[in-house]
């Protein structure tokens, strides 16, 4: 399955793709609500997903697609290498990032490689992961449902960001009041509620106020 808010993108790749013959698109959606119903439809073996779906998150849409169905295998592809968006990505549950600047071939040798069971994690993100997944094993967790602050250790800039989740700041306000773009915002997002184990900004905003009455 395709997801990309850019309808000429997904006709690329689809065109690329369907030129191998044990590759068949058989879905697409430009929206993050779209790909998740369109997985729920379909269950594609994998999806191919943009990071930035315009006003809604791939990296979002990967985690509830990968919480309802664990089975499907999905590869973020993005225009920029960002290292938060990378880390929220795996998360979130996929099994690879790509970039959009790749050739071709190299497109289809990581559906491949997803295919056969591999991953396209590199190894410095790896490490980085084993490290925070390693801190706690089994994590327990608070009344919110969040993992302790000192197994998902937030950095500085994610707790400013959290505090701002917690005031009811929109992204695009978030963005302003810390002079970072939405879509950076939205990876954020993504990479705290990873982090602590919450599904949303209700949960994360609770948890905020939870902590600090000394409550978790």
């Amino acid at each position: 399955m395709l997801v990309d808010d850019h309808d000429l993108v997904r006709q690329g790749i689809r065109a690329l793709l369907e030129a191998h013959a044990d590759i068949a698109v058989v879905a697409e959606a430009e929206s993050a609500d779209g790909a998740v119903a369109a997985a729920d439809e379909h269950r594609p073996d994998i999806v191919v997903m943009d990071v930035d779906l315009g006003d809604s998150s791939g990296i979002e849409a990967t985690r509830e697609i990968r919480g309802r169905h664990a089975e499907i295998r999905v590869l973020m592809l993005t225009a920029s290498d960002d290292q938060e968006a990378r880390f929220s990505s795996i998360l979130a549950g996929a099994s690879g990032f790509v970039l959009k600047r790749i050739q071709g071939d190299e497109l289809v040798t990581a559906i491949h490689v997803l295919r056969d069971g591999g991953s396209l994690i590199d190894p410095e993100l790896a490490s980085a992961l084993l490290r925070w997944a390693t801190a706690g094993r089994q994590p327990p967790l608070d009344a919110t449902g969040a993992k302790e602050d000192r197994v998902a250790e937030l950095s500085a800039q994610q707790n400013r960001v959290l505090a701002l989740m917690a005031e009811g700041l929109t992204n695009k306000q978030i963005g302003a009041e810390l002079n970072l773009t939405e879509k950076t915002v939205r990876n954020y997002v993504s990479s705290i509620l990873g982090k602590l184990g919450l599904t949303g900004r209700a949960q994360a905003a609770v948890y905020f106020v939870r902590r600090g009455s000394g409550q978790v």
